[in-house]
């Protein structure tokens, strides 16, 4: 459901929320850490700097910083931040089933909707921060 480029967001969030109160992260050392590409990583960076989830400064120490505390920050706004597209559609619920291949397509639209609204409910209710902490004890558990 959810692709590509909100992993990538969640991966910078997580980044810069373990700098903490370190400053501004760069571009480049979120990159590196993260293994995506730092041309790609400031297009989903600036999608959600204009959502207002990070911050941005220029210069020598300059980086990003979130905006509000992680606990502040749903999965729900990233996921509107990227504005990347949920690959169910509302739509398809109201189409009437027209040939016998396409007499479950209904119900599969339904589906879909009950979907949709679970994964939306789970979002809103799960947070940066949580998402942060469980890095962190994940590799807390590898190191071991």
């Amino acid at each position: 459901m959810a692709g590509s480029k909100l992993s990538f967001a969640i991966s910078a969030l997580i980044e810069i929320c373990k700098a903490g109160m370190k400053g501004p992260v760069g571009a480049r050392e979120i990159a590196d850490a993260t293994g995506l590409s730092k041309r790609y990583l400031e297009q989903v960076l600036g999608l959600l700097k204009r959502s207002g989830i990070v911050t941005s400064s220029r210069g020598k120490n300059g980086g990003y910083e979130l905006a509000f505390p992680p606990d502040r920050i749903s999965l729900s706004d990233i996921w509107r931040a990227i504005r990347e597209e949920v690959t169910i559609s509302v739509n398809e619920v109201n189409q009437p089933a027209q040939t016998s291949e396409q007499s479950g397509a209904r119900a599969v639209a339904l589906l879909r909707e009950d979907l949709y609204h679970l994964v939306s409910d789970y979002m809103n209710d799960k947070s940066l921060g949580v998402l942060a902490l469980l890095d962190l004890e994940a590799d807390e558990m590898y190191h071991i």
